[in-house]
């Protein structure tokens, strides 16, 4: 911490000697004759700790105590009181002073007095430094969370995608089975009267499959493609085993021909 204090008291004496002990002590020593200048040289250098004798004219020390307070509250002030003023020093307490030592003024006791000034300065720090801390770590773990919310909400819409993936390969398994398990040639014909699937016995028995014109296993290769019952479904159709009557229109069969 800052080791400034300010020493207010009216008597030039008493500054000078305490001021040489307190400089002694390691402080950098400020001082003022009485409450005015203390209150200007408080508002230049805002010092952590006064030291202020009690009975002094015009702003005494429960005054000045009163106004350093309400200006900046955590500033630690020490009274100095005579045998005769312990009431005034209790009053002091209550207003928030430090501590109150009596004069003519140990160096022990003054000790005492500063340094309980100081471990509050140094405890509130400790505690300003731990809160920060803790608002921190709070905000990085609510960070944290946030993110851990996200990634199991990604992984969560990951598996229901992967479960729906795996429901969809299951059931084109079991119909491409089903497909391939029927006991005649099943083939399959887009609007360009190609072959685009076939069915295992269809491959087997007629070695022909996708890739191959709609009327090439109806026909020899030198006949019309007109010969193919997919081409007009419209006039008859054939059945599952490639059964049915003929069209005659190639261009109809054509627009109209799809079929297994």
């Amino acid at each position: 911490m800052e080791k400034k204090l300010l020493l207010v008291d009216d008597e030039e004496g008493i500054r000078k000697v305490l001021g040489i002990s307190l400089m002694d002590m390691g402080y950098e020593v400020l001082t003022a004759p009485d409450g005015e200048e203390a209150l200007s040289v408080f508002r230049l250098h805002t010092p952590p700790i006064v030291l202020t004798d009690i009975k002094m004219p015009g702003i005494d020390g429960i005054d000045l105590l009163k106004i350093i307070k309400v200006e900046n509250p955590e500033t630690e002030v020490i009274m100095i009181t005579g045998h005769g003023d312990m009431d005034l020093a209790i009053k002091s307490l209550k207003l928030e002073a430090t501590d109150f030592v009596t004069k003519p003024i140990n160096d022990a006791v003054l000790e005492i007095a500063l340094k309980r000034a100081t471990d509050r300065i140094v405890m509130r720090e400790q505690l300003k430094q731990y809160t920060e801390n803790l608002e921190r770590l709070v905000e990085e773990k609510s960070a944290r969370l946030v993110q851990l919310e996200r990634l199991t909400a990604i992984h969560q819409a990951v598996e229901g995608l992967s479960f729906a993936m795996r429901n969809m390969a299951d059931d084109m398994g079991e119909n491409l089975r089903h497909f391939n398990e029927m006991p005649c040639f099943v083939s399959i014909h887009n609007p360009d009267l190609q072959v685009v699937a076939t069915n295992v016995l269809y491959r087997s028995r007629l070695g022909r499959g996708v890739g191959d014109a709609s009327w090439a296993i109806y026909t020899e290769e030198t006949a019309a493609s007109n010969a193919c019952p997919v081409c007009h479904p419209a006039e008859g159709w054939l059945d599952i085993n490639g059964h049915g009557s003929y069209g005659t229109d190639p261009e109809q069969q054509r627009k109209n021909g799809t079929g297994a």
